[in-house]
């Protein structure tokens, strides 16, 4: 993302009203038209304009339905904002312009809502409840920096790199040429480097490290009460194809003391239940 310009938007600047004529209006139509949950925010004429005139060859232009969805209350565009702010050690007035234009979010606008909502400070800069929803939604930032993206007016769907991340980390080898897991101290590299090793069909190392960001978010203030659920979803995957069905309960009830409402975490649970019904002979804790 970092080929994109940045832009400043004043206080008062909103697009979010409907367009009574132009460009602006037909592109407003189209999104409308095609069943949008919420209608992305609106460029200018101009660029409007240029969105119209690409949208049949380059989807990729309009904003994707997908991201008009919320997510616990938040519009993504919310929290890869929120995201790039945490990046920043002072507070700034111009923001990356793909908040508009791949997001459809007015940046201005939204700084005063998540002010409101207790995910930013009056200066503008990041407090813990923001960092936390950050931290809670990391696979939307792994989406947002995935360098290969293919999409169409309504979905997006992504290719990462993920399988060569610790083959080309010297961190990650020991004295003896081995791979074996280093931890990063950071709950979503951890994360990360256990999706890598995961990939690489390298289990014993994948539990290591999400269990190491596990770990580290328990001792985390501010998110010890709700570690990344992904944590444990990789967790469980990786389990059931070893079928340790025993480790792969542990870990799904560990996940529904902290989400016990989750409906992914339920149904995997009682499958894997009725696994271990159908097979109790199962061994899984001798490796």
């Amino acid at each position: 993302m970092s080929g994109f310009k940045f832009f400043s938007l004043k206080r008062n600047e909103r697009r979010s009203t409907v367009p009574k004529s132009g460009a602006r209006r037909k592109l407003y139509q189209y999104y409308k038209a095609n069943q949008y949950p919420e209608i992305p925010v609106i460029p200018d004429e101009e660029n409007a304009q240029m969105i119209l005139d690409r949208m049949a060859m380059f989807p990729a232009v309009l904003v994707p339905r997908d991201y008009m969805y919320r997510i616990n209350g938040l519009k993504r565009g919310n929290i890869v904002f929120l995201w790039w702010i945490s990046r920043q050690d002072k507070s700034v007035n111009k923001y990356p312009k793909y908040l508009l234009f791949e997001y459809g979010i007015d940046a201005s606008t939204e700084m005063a809502a998540m002010e409101k909502m207790g995910f930013l400070r009056n200066d503008g800069l990041i407090t813990d409840k923001g960092r936390k929803i950050v931290f809670e939604n990391s696979q939307i930032i792994r989406e947002h920096k995935s360098p290969y993206k293919s999409t169409d007016s309504y979905h997006v769907s992504y290719v990462f790199d993920d399988k060569e991340r610790v083959l080309l980390d010297k961190s990650q080898y020991s004295e003896d040429g081995k791979l074996r897991f280093k931890s990063s101290r950071d709950v979503v590299e951890d994360q990360a480097i256990g999706r890598s090793f995961e990939r690489n069909n390298d289990y014993a190392n994948a539990i290591l490290a999400y269990r190491s960001a596990l770990d580290l978010a328990l001792d985390d203030p501010i998110l010890s009460n709700t570690p990344p659920p992904n944590i444990f979803t990789r967790l469980a995957i990786i389990y059931h194809k070893q079928k340790k069905y025993l480790k792969e309960l542990d870990v799904l009830s560990e996940a529904l003391s902290f989400y016990p409402k989750n409906v992914e975490f339920k149904n995997r649970l009682s499958k894997v239940k009725k696994l271990k019904t159908n097979s109790p002979d199962t061994d899984d804790y001798k490796s």
